[in-house]
């Protein structure tokens, strides 16, 4: 709040407090949604004193703008979230925003069906959502740590979780009992993954190692695999199941031979910082990886760099691949997401999409949309 006795209308707030009359009729230099210098109608800054009235300030105060409003498919909201011209705005504004509560959320996961969305929060807990309309199913609460990672297992009987409070929990979706934890960790579980086939649940750990899980015997201990230096986190399974690729904050990417139980080889430095989501593509061919230095590559499956994005300005948190595997959808702590096409590496969308840093991905089954998690507390879907 500034208090100079400036003029009236001058760009300047001369009020004492928002709510008050005066400042309203201060030139509408000091109304709540102002931003910057007051000029003129429709010159990209909020002049009304409420977003009803803000709506017909040519454009510049509604509800989902951000910045400037310029034209479609700027990376910019220009439309109401509830109304219908903003599904139409070249693909900037959600289609469905949900306020998850208090907390921050760090992952998000589509059921197999596609009618349910899972996220996991820093408060905790579980929150189970319909994704027509966004009204919560349900709250789990198990963990005593923030929900790092979540995945339905391949037919949709089984949620897991992974925790900061080192533990993993797996859920019976039919009735959202716990049916299992796994205490195996000695530091924060940063991911899990289930296997293509579902016969194995694997979880990565700021502990250094990764650990396999047999599904079929009651989620029991399979396998140990060390190599990484540091805190592992993420992974993720190649299609036949066969592999298992990991990133780490020792800056490398390791592909795991899992018939083997070694590593197959390893592409080192991958990254000039922590490298903090890595997904392999469906067709099994190539890795696509993110990381602390704000950069997003894509390698063979054999560790040859095909490219090398340089567009978020700061770190890049999650990754997700659409299940067509034609596009892959990166998330940032810039508060953006981008879409790139993974064949020629152009980047294709760049959204300003949350108020706060964007922490988690994920796309549908059906190709149709992705949802982002965000430290500012919402979950967003938009279209593909």
């Amino acid at each position: 709040m500034v208090e100079y006795p400036f003029l009236v209308g001058n760009g300047v707030c001369n009020g004492v407090d928002y709510a008050t009359e005066s400042c309203k009729n201060d030139g509408q230099d000091c109304v709540d949604c102002a931003v910057g210098i007051i000029s003129r109608v429709g010159d990209g800054f909020c002049d009304g004193g409420s977003y009803l009235e803000c709506s017909n300030d040519g454009g510049d105060c509604d509800e989902c703008t951000l910045y400037d409003t310029d034209d479609l498919g700027n990376g910019v909201c220009n439309g109401w979230y509830a109304g219908r011209e903003c599904g139409y705005d070249g693909g900037d504004c959600p289609v469905l925003t949900i306020d998850t509560g208090p907390a921050s959320v760090w992952s998000v996961a589509y059921h197999p069906s596609g009618n349910l969305l899972a996220s996991g929060s820093y408060d905790k807990s579980i929150k189970v959502w319909n994704v027509l309309d966004g009204s919560n199913v349900l709250k789990i609460r198990g963990h005593t740590g923030w929900v790092l990672s979540l995945v339905f297992s391949p037919d949709g009987e089984y949620l897991a979780s992974s925790s900061a409070d080192f533990t993993i929990k797996v859920w019976n979706t039919s009735d959202w009992s716990e049916v299992k934890t796994i205490s195996d960790h000695t530091d924060w579980v940063t991911q899990v993954v289930y296997s293509p086939d579902g016969k194995y649940l694997c979880s990565c750990s700021d502990d250094g190692t990764l650990k396999l899980w047999d599904t079929a015997d009651n989620w029991s201990f399979a396998m140990s695999l060390q190599g990484h230096t540091s805190f592992v986190n993420s992974v993720d399974f190649t299609p036949d199941g066969k592999y298992l690729v990991s990133a780490s904050d020792d800056t490398t990417i390791k592909v795991w031979n899992l018939d083997l139980g070694t590593i197959d080889h390893t592409i080192s430095p991958a990254h000039t910082n922590s490298v903090l989501s890595v997904k392999v593509t469906p067709d099994g061919t190539k890795i696509i990886s993110a990381s602390a230095d704000d950069t997003t590559k894509i390698w063979t499956i054999e560790g040859d760099q095909l490219f090398h994005f340089q567009d978020h300005w700061r770190e890049v948190t999650s990754l997700a691949i659409r299940p067509d595997g034609k596009e892959f959808v990166s998330s940032s702590y810039d508060k953006t997401f981008k879409i790139y096409d993974i064949e020629s590496g152009i980047m294709l969308r760049s959204v300003f999409a949350h108020y706060g840093l964007v922490l988690c991905v994920a796309y549908s089954p059906d190709n149709a949309h992705f949802a982002t998690g965000s430290y500012d507390t919402d979950i967003k879907m938009w279209r593909s």
